[in-house]
């Protein structure tokens, strides 16, 4: 039977056993921490802007932004919790965001389809302000390429159509009496 100064020694000897073990994990988690901070910051500047100059209104900047925000913050968390050996749960943490990406991806693939047809279209020679084209239906005058969305005004200059890039980039008609 042990008496308790036994007992107590045991408990902390234990204790600073663990706590030697877990120093280099904790220094690891230190550096990691300040590393994924500065970097974070440095590349936080860039991905805003970027967003901003993709976005064509405020709200679906602020919804791609927190996006990856929260992306960046799991990947964070993740990371942490391997170095602390928390390996199950970083595990499932992990999963759980890919998940997400999925969703999120299979979510805004009509907007990134937008986006890619956008980038067509302003590089297109023809596809250019103040040109007579024919896309969706609708005959006019290029007024706007947009990244995500262009604006036509019809032949009799009343009305101002919105349409998405998506919709023109596969076949439109480029007349050329526009060239006079």
């Amino acid at each position: 039977f042990m008496n308790v100064s036994e007992f107590v020694e045991r408990i902390v000897d234990s204790i600073m056993e663990t706590a030697l073990e877990s120093v280099p994990r904790l220094l690891g988690l230190l550096l990691f921490v300040a590393s994924a901070i500065v970097a974070y910051k440095i590349i936080d500047k860039s991905v805003k802007s970027a967003v901003s100059r993709i976005s064509e209104n405020k709200r679906d900047e602020k919804i791609i932004y927190l996006f990856i925000r929260s992306l960046a913050f799991l990947i964070i968390i993740t990371v942490c919790l391997f170095i602390l050996g928390f390996d199950e749960l970083a595990r499932v943490i992990g999963t759980l965001s890919g998940a997400i990406i999925i969703v999120a991806s299979y979510a805004m693939k009509e907007a990134v389809g937008e986006v890619v047809s956008g980038l067509y279209l302003i590089h297109d020679e023809k596809f250019v302000e103040g040109n007579k084209v024919t896309a969706d239906g609708v005959t006019g005058s290029v007024v706007e390429v947009g990244i995500r969305r262009t604006r036509i005004e019809d032949e009799d200059n009343e009305d101002l159509t919105t349409i998405s890039n998506s919709k023109i980039e596969p076949k439109w008609t480029y007349h050329r009496d526009s060239e006079s």
